[in-house]
């Protein structure tokens, strides 16, 4: 079970004008996201930029499973009901804090990593997980994207 991660380097890059950035992070294989919403914000001067998504609104910028132990979900900053910035804050590399909140589902596991079986088969449990942490921001410019020495995992218990 490996959740509650980001990737340390999240892209972002302007489209007509408009922040988009690549949230990602690592997941185990048998982790079955079910829905996610990430915000990521950063310092500007006075003010917070701030981007978010959930799937619950936009389900097509989610990719649950880019790679098998991998979760992606491109959001954009964050805009009134007109489609307007509520106020033009940009973001800038550097360090910002991303964080999610996703329902998730996995096969539940002993203190000593055995699978615990129900009716023969491995019982899935599904749980609501919070996490955050800091993260550098990148501007992505042409075709570059993370380096694949960023995407691997690491089990955590």
């Amino acid at each position: 079970m490996t959740h509650g991660q980001f990737f340390e380097t999240l892209d972002y890059r302007l489209v007509d004008g408009k922040v988009h950035i690549s949230a990602g992070g690592p997941k185990a294989k048998d982790d079955n996201i079910k829905e996610i919403c990430v915000w990521i914000f950063q310092r500007s001067g006075d003010d917070d930029a701030a981007a978010t998504e959930m799937t619950t609104i936009h389900p097509e910028a989610f990719d649950p499973h880019p790679t098998e132990t991998s979760w992606s979900l491109e959001i954009g900053q964050i805009k009134d009901k007109e489609e307007a910035m509520t106020k033009e804050i940009p973001f800038h590399p550097g360090a910002a804090v991303a964080l999610a909140v996703a329902l998730v589902e996995f096969p539940k596991k002993t203190d000593a990593g055995e699978a615990v079986l129900e009716g023969g088969q491995p019982k899935v449990v599904q749980k609501v997980l919070l996490w955050s942490q800091s993260i550098d921001l990148r501007e992505q410019t042409g075709t570059s994207s993370r380096p694949a020495a960023q995407t691997s995992t690491s089990e955590t218990p």
